[in-house]
């Protein structure tokens, strides 16, 4: 009742559907309270009504055990029927994908621990804590009084969720998430387990998409190996940690695929809107200029230090910060853009600036 795992089983099964859901649905639901429905089972719909309890209970001990809880908008493009791309969106993760988020977290951890009986030489999912440069230059971008906090205690999730929540209402809330962020370590394969910083657990690998996934992959055959009592095979002994610098390596290069496709994108639909002006925020500034999310956050754009108001700049790199004689630009400052021109295939996109505000 308290959301503790009494135990778990792995064994080979066929999944045999009862119904098709889409994540919007079983939001709908979630709405409603579960109102009775006639194209929905009664016991399909009281299984959707237990999960949902499950995962409530879930979700609190994520808390209480210092998860991340980073709210961080994902990315969407918008197509007309032809494939054209029309408009950037910030999509908002529902609480039906948080359920099944949740759970796939909770099966991951179990398959962890299963493996760990039998060898300590798997493909973990790893996270390390942020790095000592990264939390001081966290400190010095996001501001009072929240670098107190930070330069005070000891860097934990819970920490981070305490910073989030006190900024939930304030101005500055998106960019102390993407400080967080930044601040963060990046997740990868390994074959030593170091545990996972962002979801604070000590035992984690990913086990629920074998079929895209050559991690998970692995994780299955040896899961299978120990069902049917055979040994690991030796070449995941010899070669474990090669593979997984590999999969960590060619995952870097899909999230960068994936980037700068929506990066072309989003420059394609801008560049219809030349020397339109756009409310941005600071979110990184450099010695050679300035970079701004606009529009609500649905995009970023470059001002090169050419494009700034002229002055003498001194550029501080640990505040990150750019202080003339009359200008000053630094993180989290609000400003008036305009498109000054983009670049489709490169996917970048060239402010200019109009004023602070």
């Amino acid at each position: 009742s308290e959301g503790n795992k009494l135990s778990h089983q792995f064994f080979k099964a066929i999944i045999k559907s009862q119904k098709r859901f889409t994540y919007k649905e079983v939001n709908n639901l979630i709405k409603t309270k579960f109102k009775k429905n006639k194209s929905i089972d009664d016991n399909i719909l009281l299984n959707i009504k237990n999960l949902y309890q499950v995962y409530k209970i879930l979700k609190n001990k994520s808390s209480i055990r210092g998860a991340l809880a980073l709210k961080i908008s994902d990315t969407k493009i918008l197509f007309d029927k032809k494939g054209t791309p029309l408009e950037v969106q910030k999509s908002k993760q529902l609480e039906s994908h948080q359920i099944i988020e949740e759970l796939m977290i909770l099966a991951n951890e179990c398959a962890a621990e299963e493996l760990q009986k039998y060898s300590s030489n798997n493909p973990f999912r790893i996270h390390e804590r942020p790095k000592p440069e990264k939390v001081l230059s966290l400190i010095n971008c996001i501001g009072s009084p929240y670098d107190k906090l930070l330069k005070n205690n000891n860097v934990t999730g819970n920490l981070f969720n305490k910073i989030i929540e006190q900024s939930s209402n304030s101005k500055d809330f998106i960019k102390i998430n993407e400080l967080i962020l930044r601040a963060q370590s990046q997740a990868r394969y390994h074959n030593e387990n170091k545990g996972h910083f962002g979801l604070s657990l000590k035992n984690y690998v990913h086990f629920t998409s074998p079929i895209r996934r050559y991690s998970d992959l692995i994780v299955h055959r040896k899961l299978t190996n120990i069902l049917s009592k055979n040994e690991i095979k030796p070449a995941y002994k010899q070669n474990l940690s090669e593979i997984c610098e590999h999969i960590s390596n060619t995952e870097r290069n899909a999230v960068i695929a994936e980037r700068n496709t929506i990066d072309r994108y989003i420059a394609l639909i801008y560049s219809n809107k030349n020397n339109q002006t756009f409310n941005g925020e600071i979110v990184s500034v450099k010695s050679f200029g300035i970079f701004v999310k606009f529009d609500n956050h649905k995009s970023e754009g470059f001002i090169p230090r050419r494009l700034l108001p002229r002055d003498n700049y001194l550029f501080n790199e640990k505040k990150e910060f750019l202080k003339g004689k009359s200008n000053f630009f630094k993180i989290g400052m609000s400003l008036i853009v305009s498109i000054k021109e983009t670049d489709i295939f490169k996917g970048k996109i060239l402010l200019d600036y109009c004023k602070h505000i």
